[in-house]
């Protein structure tokens, strides 16, 4: 799951086994990166206000946004 706050993009693993972590390429306002989502939240902290979020379609998981 995932959200977004501003200048904030937070995001965590849910239903997974504890410890368990992979990359994941997004595309955030048009630039790819690559998280490492795991069980434990995170925030990626940007230089201006997300406008877009996207998950790479090749990667077979389910996302919420909240």
């Amino acid at each position: 799951k995932y959200s977004i706050s501003g200048k904030q993009v937070t995001y965590q693993l849910e239903n997974v086994i504890p410890g368990f972590a992979y990359p994941v390429r997004v595309d955030i306002d048009g630039e790819q990166k690559t998280i490492v989502p795991s069980e434990h939240p995170q925030t990626l902290e940007l230089d201006k206000p997300v406008e877009s979020f996207l998950i790479d379609r090749n990667f077979y998981i389910d996302v919420v946004k909240e």
